[in-house]
């Protein structure tokens, strides 16, 4: 695809031979070995949450939006693999949307998770009822939209901007 001209009359273009990481490679291997531990990690806490669904302390942690979250973080592992993997077109794109969908899928979550639990707060030292939206469903709502505008955002916005637009707001 790139070419650069010859050493020595520089009148014409080689063509510069594609360097990728290889599944051999040393940092390849201890990468895709970090990840499959981080993988199981992963199962090994969705298997936690499952068996104990129903005690106080996980139904209190939102299941709903720990599950995502936790889904968000088994993507950022896989999207390792997808990485080390030998280039093509459809691998490419897979593996810049994997890591970034991952990051957002992560972050929505928790900005909800954390203004639920302000606004409980908040209206407890008021002395108010609970606040409305705080739900689990209202709560994964909020999460896919933030993940859904996120997303188009972090595709379309500069990361200096999108960052500098995200310190101002808080």
């Amino acid at each position: 695809i790139h070419t650069w001209p010859d050493d020595k009359t520089a009148t014409e273009c080689n063509k510069i031979p594609a360097e990728y990481m290889r599944w051999g490679d040393p940092i390849c291997i201890t990468m895709m070995v970090l990840a499959s531990l981080g993988l199981t990690g992963c199962i090994v806490v969705a298997l936690g949450y499952t068996k104990y669904g129903a005690t106080k302390l996980i139904k209190a942690s939102s299941r709903e939006l720990s599950g995502m979250v936790l889904g968000g973080v088994a993507l950022a592992y896989m999207s390792i693999f997808f990485i080390v993997a030998t280039p093509t077109d459809i691998l490419c794109i897979i593996s810049r949307l994997s890591f970034s969908l991952s990051c957002t899928i992560i972050y929505g979550p928790l900005t909800v998770k954390t203004i639920r639990i302000y606004r409980i707060f908040a209206a407890g030292k008021k002395g108010e009822k609970r606040p409305g939206f705080v739900k689990n469903i209202q709560q994964v709502i909020m999460s896919i939209i933030i993940i859904a505008t996120g997303k188009a955002r972090i595709s379309t916005i500069p990361l200096s901007v999108y960052l500098s637009v995200c310190v101002s707001v808080l």
